[in-house]
């Protein structure tokens, strides 16, 4: 189990993260896009934390924290897959913005779109160490992720 300061620490840099989104240029975002969950998950799929990241509105929290724990749980069952975007079913309400981490455990957010959902997870684990550059460049490939490299490049981040 994660030690508090570290979980604090996902905390921290999970909100810094996107209040810096929210303040990006054309980031794609809806004026209710203010927040959401993100939920860590260890290699044995069991969730370490999950946490309310900036000011998600009260009536949709339930729903976002259900999605972000999703999104890792179908990871667990998919090992292979780098990103939930490999099992992304929309009809289903499947949704991408969980990513695999190098430990196989996932980082998963809900809240924004799945854009800033997976970017926000990419930008904590690549902080954070839980993702190589080469993995990373699978999941963006794979979504397509352009406000992810937009948002690098912004900010001159993540080293690509």
């Amino acid at each position: 189990m994660a030690t508090r300061a570290t979980r604090e620490s996902y905390e921290r840099m999970a909100n810094r993260f996107l209040k810096e989104l929210l303040a990006m240029p054309n980031n794609g975002l809806k004026p209710h896009h203010l927040g959401g969950y993100l939920t860590r998950r260890g290699p044995d799929g069991r969730i370490r934390f999950t946490y309310v990241i900036g000011n998600p509105p009260v009536e949709r929290q339930k729903e976002y924290g259900e999605y972000s724990r999703e999104k890792g749980r179908r990871l667990n069952v998919h090992p292979h897959h780098f990103s939930s975007w490999w099992s992304r079913r929309k009809r289903l309400k499947q949704y991408g913005g969980a990513i695999r981490t190098e430990d196989g455990g996932s980082l998963s957010f809900s809240g924004t779109n799945e854009m800033a959902e997976e970017a926000l997870a990419l930008l904590i684990a690549d902080a954070r160490g839980h993702i190589t550059h080469e993995n990373m460049l699978r999941v963006i490939k794979k979504s397509r992720n352009h406000l992810f490299i937009r948002f690098c490049a912004y900010y001159h981040l993540c080293g690509i």
